[in-house]
């Protein structure tokens, strides 16, 4: 699971990837594109990487 939140002057969000039925193996968010690019699995480590954060 993973939280990304940001704020600026006018404007605050927050976003949250994560499975709603719980964690562990059985829950990995499977088969995802994201930002045009497919993961398998999309963990947290993955996500800032993906957004163009990192």
């Amino acid at each position: 699971m993973a939280w990304t939140v940001g704020a600026t002057p006018g404007i605050s969000t927050a976003s949250w990837f994560g499975s709603y039925q719980g964690i562990g193996p059985r829950w990995v968010n499977q088969n995802v594109t994201i930002n045009g690019k497919y993961y398998a699995a999309a963990t947290a480590p993955i996500l800032p990487a993906a957004n163009g954060d990192a």
